[in-house]
This record gives C-alpha cells, structure tokens and sequence, in this order.
C-alpha cells in the first residue's frame, strides 16, 4: 500500500476510534436536562458513588463511577492523574512538582503512582491542530 493510502487509513482508524468515546454528558439542574460537551470539561473528580464535573465556574454531581467515566472519555483528551481526578489536559498550563496547574490557576495532585504516566503523556509526541 503507498504511503498515500497507509496515511488515509491510519486517519479512519483515528476517527472510528474517536467516536466511540462520548461526545457529550448529560447534567440535570432543578428541573431541567442540559447537555455539557466534553471539551468544556475542565477536570473531574470522585465524589463517593458520584463524580463532580467541574467546568468553568459550574460544578455538575453526576451517579456515574471514575472508572466508567474514564472509559468513556476520549484518552487522547482526558488523563487520570489521581485514582479521583481525571483532567482534561487541553487545560493544563504547567506541571509543577506533582501538581497540575489548570489555565484557571486551579493545582490539581499528581498522584506518586500516576506521576510516572503523566510524564510519559507530555513527553510523547504529539499533533496540534
């Protein structure tokens, strides 16, 4: 197969694999359903049988477990950093000892055993559109 072609495909795998991570959430308020993107996700974290979406100034308490949120979640846009905090990294500015700063200042822990993952992540190459 040319180069042309092994390119195309290597495309079309990334976005059958992309869109078998979910797009949106739903959040409920008062009385009404609304629908947050993934991408305005600022972090994520466990709540006992619950998980606290955090996005902007809005905090969203969702019946969901860690685990099945961080399967749903697209991993080329979401890392766990701590067995209770998954962030998205399009919003992290820096890795300072083992805190995360966000774009909004908040410092998010890097656990010790998730330490040496997190590292790997940045270091990797990586494609910016």
């Amino acid at each position: 197969i040319p180069d042309s072609a092994e390119q195309a495909f290597a495309v079309l795998r990334q976005i059958q694999n992309e869109n078998k991570y979910i797009q949106r959430i739903a959040v409920k308020s008062d009385h009404e359903i609304s629908f947050l993107r993934c991408e305005q996700i600022d972090w994520i974290e466990s709540e006992d049988n619950y998980v606290l979406v955090h996005s902007g100034k809005h905090t969203h308490m969702i019946r969901e477990s860690m685990n099945s949120m961080e399967q749903s979640l697209n991993p080329a846009h979401f890392l766990r950093i701590h067995r209770g905090i998954l962030v998205n990294v399009d919003r992290i500015r820096e890795m300072r000892g083992s805190s995360l700063i966000l774009e909004d200042g908040s410092a998010l822990p890097v656990s010790r055993r998730m330490k040496p993952r997190v590292k790997e992540f940045f270091l990797k190459p990586h494609i910016f559109f």
